[in-house]
């Protein structure tokens, strides 16, 4: 897959909890931020090869873990719908 590919497929996966900032980071690795409050915050590193590293810092929770696209880690996607559901 393309890295346009890997980025579309990762965007379509989460829509649905708002628009993330997103850089290029330094070791070129593209950082989605996500940021509703200090206390329920989610970022997600994507590099060229489709492997995502990522952490989430939620009111009731926190995590971290990597996985590699198309497979995508169960906590990830619960950590996505607990912000979701997260009232700043």
């Amino acid at each position: 897959m393309t890295e346009h590919g890997l980025v579309t497929q990762f965007l379509e996966h989460v829509a649905g909890i708002g628009s993330p900032k997103i850089c290029l980071e330094e070791d070129g690795e593209l950082a989605f931020d996500w940021h509703k409050a200090t206390n329920c915050t989610i970022t997600a590193s994507l590099n060229s090869s489709g492997r995502i590293g990522w952490s989430a810092l939620l009111p009731h929770e926190k995590g971290y873990g990597h996985f590699t696209l198309p497979h995508w880690a169960q906590d990830f996607q619960h950590m996505l719908n607990v912000f979701r559901d997260t009232t700043p």
